[in-house]
């Protein structure tokens, strides 16, 4: 802290006020100075009654004249840096902390200043003295860093009150209630960055105390050596003054002494002996805990002076706040609060002061008010909001509720708990968390639960079911034509159905059913607490909600429909997983018996299961071969029936076993199909018969292929640009590839299908349309298709010699493909009779084992020179 005679920079009008004031004749002190002052007028009346003086030669201690000046000017810098100092420790900028440097420094250059006069350098005291002060000036310089990187709470910075305050000021200090102060301690003693500061302000005010210690010795040596001068001048000058004038002198000195013994024990040490007792001690800050010498050597009015100085900071700080701030006692009845806290809740500070905090905390939702929420509050809450964040629930004027977090310390005063809560409106944030919440459960296209949350939902029931026995329900829904109306209306259309069919089934579902989208066009349902024998009646009532639903899209009406999946769970269920294949199964086994009907899982279904998991099995296999290559081309030719000469080859896939043993497409295909690689597989198919072909029709110029494209790389709208993308690196002409399709896929995938085939035929490839003949509906689809070759289903063919049937069968279709401009081919042609009987029908190419089998892709070669020779 800091003496009396501070240099605080004042305004003009505060000098002089403080002038005035300390000139006044109602005090003891005032009184002195008027009498000193007159003495001094009557010392300089006195004056030219004395006997002249001629011009006295230079004092031999004229140097020390200069000295004084200059210790004069480090104390003031000494004052300078302490005051910019002080500011720093409140409000740590870099402003202040240019400030601190540049005083601290100009008190060094004072004290180098110092070392440079002879007094000082020969006197060893007062050397070690300087040396001493210019090492304590060094340690401030660290201490001003650190001050700079001392953390802040957000909070207001109260102006620090001048050193030189008025004495109406210090009597209105003197006013202010002591326990108000109490509480501005304990509010800010409890948060650990103000101790911070406070061991950081211990630490300085230590230093300063060093230093001006210092500089009484330097004043002391100095004022030995001035007064031996002061001898050697008046003993050297034969000129002195005249008694009278001396007498004058001792007369003032000793009225001088006189008062100032009166100002001392009839004004300052009776308050001195006061101050102690302002303020009661508070655990967690003692206002004492500064140094012992620092204490002694303090004027009791500068220490009451400046604990209220505290005081108003801290009130200040507590008021501008920006967060709320409220404290109350063990039962709960408000001691203070802030304006944050008024303008949160809503009331004035004065309605609120002495009032239970029950008035601004309500009880939780879950209450069940049984008893008294504030006593449950006070002896249950508060030890878990102490320095650990929560939530409570606050309540406004008006009554209006809001999530409210809060944050408790637990200072003592007079060994009663003080309680601090920190408080601050959360709703915002509830809200953005309810948002993302909501956002990371529920599908964003239907609104219904999502694929992760439904899955955890499962768990839980699964769980409770083992544990409790009760009967839960799954049923997994998948809609019959969505594809359909996807691939032909547009995805638009699509994802507008799935959003009608969500709402259908949320019209179906009881409030405590939950109804989720699992994926795609599938959809879950977990009804809650149901008799297993009423699933399947339930399920039907789901499935004839969707069934009666009609979609109409551009005045196109179309009937969805759905297969469902049902299985019960219960204590016998192992796991979620378990239960979801199940259901996923009996779906599955719907679609298989004829679709738009539902399937209640039996264990008769284990053998299906058992399918499905070697099927799995097969799956990484599967993509064991892609990844490794594990697979082989085989050609089987395709010839003209007219003159027996080779057209073009089919290429078919064989895959490696382990062993090197060859697995034909009916062991892989399905499986592949079913787990979403057939897509893959064509791709290798497409690459290597490329890379095969241009080897091939370096001797065999004229030889094409036929690839078969399966219903997944159809749907794949990236296919034709890998195609396109194949044929200019290798640089094969176009021409030269005929792509085979299914006319199931085909028709599964009209629109799709139609988009890419026609896509092919412009950029030079031919289309096949393979297996026609195998659904009714075919003549009406084949106009059309965008395609070259209709290739006849061997159905038709296998049997053509001994059936008649047949035999006109194939007649009518050749007839009507070659009508729509179209060429023909017959495939499984076992001998040659059927052979003759396709070329008298006007069949244009055939295709079967009495023609060629299959070879592997070195022998495609072989068989094309053969049938050149032949």
């Amino acid at each position: 802290m800091k003496s009396t005679d501070d240099k605080d920079a004042l305004t003009l009008a505060e000098t002089v006020k403080r002038v005035f004031s300390t000139l006044a004749a109602h005090s003891l002190r005032g009184i002195y100075l008027l009498a000193t002052g007159f003495l001094a007028l009557i010392i300089v009346a006195a004056v030219p009654t004395t006997e002249p003086l001629d011009s006295p030669p230079s004092p031999p201690g004229y140097a020390h004249s200069t000295a004084k000046g200059d210790l004069r000017a480090l104390r003031n810098a000494i004052w300078d840096a302490e005051d910019a100092l002080e500011r720093l420790l409140l409000i740590a900028n870099t402003e202040s902390q240019e400030t601190s440097y540049h005083r601290i420094h100009q008190a060094r250059l004072r004290v180098g200043q110092l070392q440079e006069y002879d007094w000082i350098r020969t006197n060893p005291d007062s050397l070690e003295a300087v040396h001493a002060l210019s090492a304590d000036l060094e340690r401030l310089m660290i201490r001003t860093k650190a001050a700079v990187q001392l953390p802040r709470s957000n909070h207001p910075h109260a102006v620090p009150i001048s050193r030189w305050d008025s004495s109406t000021q210090a009597r209105r200090a003197t006013q202010v209630q002591s326990a108000t102060y109490d509480r501005m301690i304990a509010l800010y003693g409890s948060s650990p960055e103000h101790n911070e500061l406070k061991l950081l302000r211990d630490a300085v005010q230590l230093l300063f105390v060093r230093i001006w210690r210092r500089i009484r010795v330097l004043e002391n040596e100095f004022d030995v050596l001035a007064t031996e001068d002061t001898a050697a001048v008046q003993s050297a000058n034969k000129y002195g003054r005249s008694g009278n004038l001396w007498s004058l002198v001792l007369f003032g000195l000793v009225a001088t002494g006189v008062g100032f013994v009166l100002s001392e024990y009839s004004g300052r040490r009776p308050l001195a002996g006061d101050v102690p007792n302002v303020t009661p001690p508070i655990s967690g800050y003692d206002l004492d805990s500064r140094s012992s010498g620092r204490v002694q050597e303090k004027n009791p009015i500068t220490a009451l002076r400046e604990r209220h100085t505290r005081q108003h900071r801290l009130e200040l700080i507590l008021d501008h706040a920006p967060q709320a701030i409220i404290t109350f006692n063990s039962t709960g009845v408000i001691d203070s609060i802030n304006q944050a806290a008024a303008k949160l809740f809503g009331y004035r500070e004065d309605k609120m002061m002495g009032e239970r905090v029950s008035l601004l905390i309500a009880p939780p939702n879950t209450w069940n008010g049984k008893k008294d929420y504030l006593a449950y509050f006070l002896s249950t809450e508060l030890e878990r909001f102490i320095s650990a964040e929560g939530e409570v629930v606050g309540r406004r004027n008006g009554g209006a509720t809001f999530p409210m977090a809060i944050r408790l310390s637990a200072p003592t005063l007079d060994g009663e708990p003080l309680y601090t809560a920190l408080l601050s409106d959360i709703s915002e944030h509830k809200a953005m968390l309810d948002n993302l919440t909501a956002m990371a459960e529920h599908d964003g296209l239907t609104g219904l639960y999502n694929r992760t949350y439904f899955q955890q939902e499962l768990d839980r029931v699964v769980d409770r079911a083992r544990r409790t026995g009760r009967r839960y329900s799954l049923l997994y829904i998948d809609l019959d034509n969505f594809k359909f109306v996807n691939d032909t209306l547009g995805h638009a259309a699509g994802d507008r159905l799935l959003g009608e069919i969500s709402k259908e089934l949320l019209k179906r579902a009881r409030k405590s059913d939950l109804v989720a989208r699992f994926g795609g066009d599938e959809f879950t349902v977990l009804l809650y607490d149901i008799d297993p024998k009423l699933s399947v009646e339930v399920a039907e009532s789901f499935h004839k909600k969707v069934s009666d639903y009609v979609f109409v899209h551009g005045g196109e009406a179309i009937q969805v429909g759905c297969s469902i999946g049902a299985v019960v769970i219960g204590a016998e269920s192992t796991s979620a997983e378990e239960a979801l294949s199940r259901a996923d199964l009996s779906c599955h086994l719907a679609k298989r018996s004829g679709r738009n009907r539902i399937h209640l899982f039996n264990p008769a279904d284990h053998a299906d299961v058992a399918t499905m998991t070697a099927d799995m099995g097969w799956s990484r296999r599967i993509k064991h071969a892609i990844d490794n290559g594990r697979f082989a081309l085989a050609c089987q030719p395709i010839v003209s029936t007219q003159d027996r000469t080779l057209e073009s080859f089919e290429v078919l896939i064989r895959m490696l076993d382990e062993d090197e043993s060859l697995i034909m497409p009916e062991g892989f295909l399905a499986t592949a199909e079913r787990f979403g690689l057939a897509n893959d597989i064509d791709r290798w198919v497409i690459v290597h018969s490329i890379d095969n072909l241009i080897e091939q029709r370096r001797t065999a110029p004229n030889t094409r292929y036929s690839i078969n494209l399966s219903a997944q790389t159809l749907s794949d709208p990236s296919i034709c640009d890998f195609i396109v993308e194949k044929l200019e690196t290798s640089g094969l002409h176009p021409t030269a590839l005929t792509f085979e399709i299914t006319e199931t896929a085909a028709i599964a995938n009209m629109y799709v299908a139609t988009k890419l085939l026609s896509r092919l035929q412009r950029i030079g490839c031919k289309i096949a349309l393979d297996d026609f003949g195998s659904g009714m509906p075919s003549f009406a689809y084949l106009k059309d298709l965008p395609v070259d070759i209709v290739k006849i289903d061997g159905h038709f063919v296998k049997q053509l010699a001994e059936s008649p049937v047949d035999q006109a069968i194939v007649k009518g279709m050749n007839d009507i493909v070659h009508a729509l401009g179209k060429k023909t081919v017959a495939e499984f042609v076992e001998n040659e009779e059927s052979f003759r009987l396709l070329a008298a029908y006007g069949v244009d190419y055939a295709q079967g084992y009495y023609l060629g089998r299959p070879e592997l892709k070195g022998l495609c070669a072989t068989a094309s020179a053969e049938q050149k020779s032949n």
